[in-house]
């Protein structure tokens, strides 16, 4: 009897951390910015600030894309799309991502020649940080 109370004071506790953790306000990722990342305060501050904005619609924009090219790949299989249709779907997702990954380029090409040599170092050590699957922000 005592074991029963024992585990059903464990899931009463788990059932309020997981309702408390669902209704608690979450703080939303923020990526960092560049600006603060390099630590540019001075007029190319807002120059970096409106192309990184810029640059982050353009690519929320091809993200829905290949959102919505992948769903419609996934779904083929219930309306059976011939093998063709699915090639000319995967061509499309293959040239999105091609964009995606060419305006990137573009834009830290861009950025990089706003910036001083230090600041180009402190960029390629961002750069690196996240190739290797560390942290965005430098602790």
């Amino acid at each position: 009897m005592k074991k029963y109370k024992v585990i059903i004071g464990i899931l009463v506790i788990i059932n309020i951390g997981l309702i408390t953790f669902i209704f608690l306000p979450h703080r939303p990722h923020e990526r960092p910015r560049i600006v603060n990342i390099l630590n540019i305060e001075d007029a190319r501050a807002n120059d970096i600030n409106r192309k990184e904005l810029l640059h982050f619609k353009m690519k929320e924009k091809l993200i829905d894309n290949s959102k919505k090219l992948r769903a419609k790949l996934l779904l083929s299989f219930e309306n059976e799309l011939p093998e063709s249709q699915a090639d000319s779907i995967l061509k499309l997702i293959s040239a999105n991502q091609y964009e995606l990954d060419k305006m990137t380029y573009l834009y830290f090409k861009d950025i990089n020649s706003l910036c001083s040599e230090k600041e180009r170092k402190q960029l390629n050590g961002f750069f690196t940080r996240i190739l290797e699957g560390g942290p965005r922000h430098k602790k």
